[in-house]
């Protein structure tokens, strides 16, 4: 059980787009394994993230590095969930993750506002099974894809 956790990342600190990772990893089953683009990429510890962001002495800092590891956390990932949260901006790189786990029918749960561009765009839209507001209702999904209950007033039944 994998899930892989995709979003904005130009334009934003480490620290505001770990977040709502985080939060959704504390309540996931300790049994779902969680993928982040963020992994072994140290260079992005500092500042901004920035489009031009690149460290030689990482194989995950090149365009090709990026696309080839992102694009293996999708296809190897169970589901897909993109948190489009306190951004406004098309992102790019989101979008071709999503479009990719929808072209291997893989479940994709996006987590924006409502007035969200992303919500409004009807291929972004169309590719994804669930579209929530909150972190908590995108844990609750995953749990309850995997047959896990969170118990948070849900149906426990079967």
């Amino acid at each position: 059980m994998k899930i892989y956790l995709a979003g904005p990342m130009t334009g934003h600190k480490k620290e505001a787009v770990i977040e709502w990772r985080s939060q959704l990893w504390m309540q996931l089953h300790k049994d779902i394994k969680v993928v982040s683009p963020f992994r072994d990429k140290p260079y992005l510890d500092k500042g901004v993230i920035q489009e031009s962001d690149q460290a030689p002495d990482c194989p995950f800092a090149t365009s090709k590095g990026i696309n080839g590891r992102d694009s293996f956390d999708v296809r190897t990932s169970d589901i897909v969930v993109a948190c489009f949260l306190d951004t406004d901006k098309p992102s790019l790189g989101t979008a071709a993750e999503i479009w990719g786990a929808w072209l291997l029918n893989k479940p994709v749960i996006m987590i924006a506002d409502k007035d969200n561009v992303h919500v409004k765009h009807p291929m972004i839209n169309e590719a994804c099974k669930h579209i929530v507001g909150s972190v908590d209702e995108a844990a609750f999904i995953v749990n309850s894809y995997f047959g896990f209950n969170t118990g948070k007033g849900k149906s426990k039944g079967l």
